[in-house]
């Protein structure tokens, strides 16, 4: 006696997906942010989900306690020169004028800005001054 056997013929069509995505992820952006990756979508002929997805995906993160006792402070320090711009920056969008003391206190700020540059990201990498 014969056995009925049943064969798969292949009709040919999308072969099936091995990477489902059914995951979604809602994230809002600024302007310049979107712009970003909207131009990179334009000029590289791709979906703006493909490529935001490449972006995130290829990205990499360091994390603060993977930081050196010094980058810390560097880092702390960066951050309080950026609050004082802030700052400053604010005062004069809420009066519309900046006075010469000011002025001198943002000088300060750049320089030390310039500085903590020089001293710390340039000393450590093969990066050229500006």
């Amino acid at each position: 006696m014969e056995e009925n056997k049943s064969i798969h013929i292949n009709k040919g069509g999308r072969p099936k997906k091995s990477n489902i995505r059914n995951n979604r992820l809602t994230l809002m952006l600024s302007e310049d942010e979107f712009e970003i990756i909207k131009k990179a979508s334009e000029v590289s002929n791709t979906k703006i989900g493909i490529i935001a997805r490449k972006m995130l995906l290829k990205s990499s993160i360091v994390s603060i306690e993977a930081l050196t006792e010094d980058e810390k402070k560097a880092l702390r320090d960066f951050n309080l020169m950026g609050n004082n711009l802030n700052q400053i920056a604010k005062g004069f969008n809420e009066s519309g004028k900046i006075d010469e003391s000011e002025i001198v206190e943002i000088k300060k700020v750049v320089k030390k800005i310039i500085e903590f540059f020089e001293n710390t990201y340039y000393a450590h990498s093969n990066a050229k001054k500006f």
